[in-house]
């Protein structure tokens, strides 16, 4: 026999039940976190991994970075050090398939020294073979924008186009 899960709610004064009030504190939080990844220049995945079991949390961060307005971004990932388990390979794809759902172009060779013209929306996406606890101890600031990657920024009448 399975199990079903309700939330508990209390009535707080006022008449709101406690669950609801939290919702709506979550739902503040939510949309912070999506309008930040759609204005994110980079992107860092430590320890996430999209769950399949959670497809909302899912669909509204792909949709948020398929969003993303910034002429390029970098999306890192960090999941340990097997590059070719199921979940690093799963989680690329989602990200390779919104990024190319907003029409990025995603470059997989290496953007060191690189101009982009910001004429197209372009992406880049790093995998790092380390644990969280690992890519916590070893990161920098230039670890996460490839060494002379230029993006020229568009005049806004061009960037409207």
């Amino acid at each position: 026999m399975g199990t079903s899960f309700l939330p508990v709610c209390t009535l707080r004064r006022g008449g709101r039940p406690a669950c609801y009030v939290a919702a709506k504190e979550l739902g503040r939080l939510w949309d912070a976190a999506k309008e930040r990844l759609r204005e994110a220049e980079v992107i860092v995945f430590v320890g996430f991994r999209f769950p399949p079991s959670d497809a909302e949390a899912r669909q509204q961060l792909l949709k948020a970075i398929a969003e993303n307005k910034s002429p390029h971004v970098e999306v890192h990932i960090v999941l340990g050090p097997e590059r070719a388990h199921r979940d690093v390979v799963r989680l690329e794809q989602l990200l390779l398939y919104a990024m190319g759902r907003s029409g990025r172009d995603v470059i997989a060779q290496s953007r060191v020294g690189m101009t982009l013209t910001g004429l197209q929306r372009s992406a880049g996406i790093t995998t790092h073979a380390l644990f969280a606890e690992d890519f916590l101890t070893v990161w920098h600031r230039d670890l996460l924008w490839p060494a002379g990657l230029t993006v020229m920024k568009l005049p806004p009448s061009l960037a409207a186009r």
